[in-house]
Formats: structure tokens, sequence, C-alpha cells
């Protein structure tokens, strides 16, 4: 597809980078001109030198003929000008990316008026997700497929759980619970396992099923179960804004630590239902004060990694049962994930997830048949989800009879709007949905799962 990208930050640069290797045909706009020597000269794209609300850069870079066009400034309003402009010269599919709380109500009006085919909020994808872990703490992160049937949750196992020690054929002997280990990553590496695979302390499983069968798998197991009754959340930004709001009325209280006055004021006033306290959130001494040590989760969400890092580990030390960090620089997950903290959240990650499924989804309608792609193990692994077709090879022959590809794993058949968890016997019929969970990469076909 030929994608026009507009602003080439965080959220812009990640795109470009997550598209680009997909291998679709891209233009950057920016005004930046160091910005774009380094992108035009690291990936294979073209770079135009201008402000993306003007209609000069929009022609030069091509937007009348391309496929998709997406404004990731950091300016909601130049965002929506943009859009405006790409749709009048006409582009198809505008996204725009709009973080205020305040326009988020009015979206559904706004994107009328627009045309725009999609709005990206990084911060409220953010507070989503920090959400689901909050409701299913023994995830460091999930993830949906086939219209939400289908998670894939990851795991850490712990050095005595019952899961250690295991190989996948034993634990494969509880089937009641309809749930497929389908990668694992050890030192770095990753792994689509086998029977034989040995589970080891300190493994990240990904586990795909239904989120109840998940839970009821981990339980079987003793895996360590306890709801979030109350959250300690550091910094009182977007994303506190909007998770805030989606937790009134849940079992979860809210104590949110913000050391500006202002803001504090701001928060305390349009959420009510949370304890907005003016304080230092990385000071120690200010953590001890309001209770870290008793606290179910601890969120830490200030614009700076090293104080979201430091505020975590001090979690680590007081036995904090869920820890949840922001961070933005994630070229350094790796190192961060070796000292203890799993679940980490990026706002532009989850914002540029959102966006290359939307351009799956264009690509489905235009004839691919991959209908979703789900990066996991931080893109060393995908899950990818395709509705069968006629001419898919191998219908209705049992799953233990085909010649299904090294590295390649079937995770999940949805069949009618329900989930099955493949077995040896099962088969692949026609218009089943199914889940591949692979190493290799782009998948063009359903049949690129056999050998």
């Amino acid at each position: 597809m030929d994608i026009v990208i507009v602003g080439d930050g965080k959220v812009g640069a990640t795109l470009t980078e997550m598209l680009s290797g997909e291998g679709h045909s891209l233009t950057i706009i920016d005004q930046n001109p160091a910005v774009l020597k380094h992108q035009t000269e690291r990936l294979d794209i073209i770079g135009v030198l201008g402000n993306g609300a003007s209609y000069q850069a929009q022609q030069e870079a091509g937007v009348p003929e391309a496929d998709l066009f997406i404004a990731a400034t950091s300016t909601d309003e130049v965002n929506m000008v943009c859009c405006l402009l790409a749709k009048k010269l006409g582009c198809p599919n505008t996204i725009a990316r709009i973080r205020n709380p305040e326009y988020n109500e009015q979206l559904r009006l706004m994107r009328e008026d627009l045309g725009l085919s999609l709005v990206i909020n990084p911060e409220l994808s953010a507070a989503r997700e920090i959400a689901s872990l909050l409701s299913f703490p023994h995830a460091d992160s999930i993830g949906s497929l086939s219209g939400g049937r289908v998670q894939i949750v990851r795991y850490t196992l712990e050095e005595k759980g019952m899961l250690t020690g295991r190989r996948l054929s034993e634990v494969s002997q509880k089937r009641g619970q309809n749930v497929v280990v389908c990668a694992v990553e050890r030192g770095g590496e990753v792994s689509i396992p086998k029977g034989d695979f040995r589970l080891e302390a300190g493994d990240h499983i990904y586990l795909a099923g239904k989120l109840s069968n998940i839970d009821n798998f981990l339980r079987a197991y003793g895996e360590r179960n306890y709801a979030i009754r109350n959250a300690m959340v550091i910094g009182g930004g977007k994303i506190t804004h909007y998770l805030a709001k989606m937790l009134e009325g849940s079992a979860t209280k809210l104590k949110i630590l913000e050391k500006d006055p202002q803001r504090c004021r701001t928060l305390a006033e349009k959420l009510p239902h949370a304890l907005v306290v003016e304080a230092d959130g990385s000071d120690r001494a200010v953590l001890d004060e309001e209770g870290i040590a008793e606290t179910d989760a601890l969120i830490a969400l200030t614009n700076m990694d090293e104080e979201n890092l430091i505020i975590s580990m001090y979690g680590i030390l007081q036995n904090v049962p869920k820890i949840i960090t922001k961070i933005n620089r994630t070229g350094y997950m790796d190192i961060v994930e070796k000292i203890g903290l799993d679940s980490l959240i990026s706002p532009k990650y989850a914002a540029a997830d959102q966006i290359a499924q939307y351009v799956r989804a264009l690509q489905n309608s235009e004839g691919s048949p991959v209908d979703t792609l789900y990066k996991i193990v931080g893109g060393k692994a995908e899950a990818l989800e395709f509705t069968v077709s006629g001419e898919a090879e191998h219908l209705e022959q049992p799953l233990r009879s085909l010649p299904i590809a090294p590295d390649v794993l079937l995770a999940a058949i949805v069949r009618n709007g329900e989930f099955i968890s493949p077995t040896g016997q099962d088969q692949i019929h026609q218009g089943d949905r199914v889940v591949v969970v692979t190493t290799k990469a782009n998948f063009d076909d359903f049949n690129d799962i056999f050998e």
C-alpha cells in the first residue's frame, strides 16, 4: 500500500519502522531535516521536508494517489487539518492522532465532519491496556484477536510455580482449560514449543485462549491469584485521566500522586471517584507515607522513564504484587525486564499496533487473506488471523496429519463464533477463523503455514 505519514515523533517513527518492515511504500512529511535524513537513510522510504498541513507538501508527497494518510504530529488540531486536506485531495483513508480528553468526547461528530477513517489516541490505548492488566493481574500483557474471542496473555513463570520444570506434553494433559502455550521467550530467544519443550523459571510464556479459560488454567497450576482493590498511580497525565474514568464504578480504588498543584486541582474536579494527592511520587518518603507497602498495584506514569523505573524498582523492594511501568524508550525493554519489571506500557507502540491492525484490515478488504496481525515477544513473533477459504489445503483432515511448517503453531480456531483450542483430532473447515503463531515473517496466504 502507498502510505503517507505526517510527523516523525515517537508514534510516527515507530509506525514508520513497523509499516516499512511489512513492505508498504512509505512517504513521511516532517519539518525537521535531520529527522528526515536519519529515517530515509535507515529505511527504504521517501522523505518530504515541509508542513504536513500545507497543500504543497501533501501534493509533493503524493497524497492524492495514496491509499492511506496518517497524521501523527504532536498537535491534535494540526492533525485534524492535515486529514481534512488529505481527504479533499482524494485520499480515501485518513487516520488522525488525537490525544486531548476533551476532544475524545466529541470524536463521533468529528470523525464524520473530518471524514476520518480512524482516530488514534496513544494515551487512551495505554489506559485500556492498564485497565485490562488490573482486571487480570496474572498477565504481563494481554492482546486480543478475532473480535475479542481469543486472547493472548503473557505470563512469567516463577521459581516455585507448578508449571516450572514441566514438559508441555504434561501440561497439555489438563485439556479442560482449553488453553494453548503458543510461544515461549527465554533469554531473548523465542521458541514455538512442541510437546517435549520443558518450561523453566523466568520463561515468558504466551497463552492463547479465552481469558476465563486462561484464568482457570493458571489456577489449576496453583499460580498466584489476587484481586486489585487499590492502586497507586504516580503522575497525573492523560493516561491517568483516562484510566480513572475507566475504573469509575469498579472495585479498584485509585490514589493519584501528582506534584503539580494546578494539575491536582483539575484532576480532583474531573475525577471525583479518585483520591488525588499533591505530592512528589518519585520521593521514597512520600511513597512510604502514602502506603506503597499496602497497595495492590503500583502504576508509574510520569513523563520520565528514569523516574518510572526507580519508582517501580522501589515497588519491587516493597513487594507490591502488581507493578506497571510506562516506558518510552522501548529499546531498553529487554534490559528492564531483567530487573523484574514485566508489565511495561508504551503508548507509542499501543498506537502503532492499532494502526498496523487497521492497515491489515484495509489489505484484507482488497484481497489480502490476513484478517488481523498482532505482534508478540517484542515483534519477534506474530499472531495472525486468517479466514479459511475453500481454496485452503488440507481441509477437514485431522491436525495431527497435516504437514505444518516448523516454527508455526495453530493457537486457536473460531467456528460459528465459538472458540476451539486445537488438538490433534480437530479439523479446519472452510469459513473457520484460525489464529496462527509463528516466528516467520510476511505470511501472504493461509497455505503458507504448510510445508
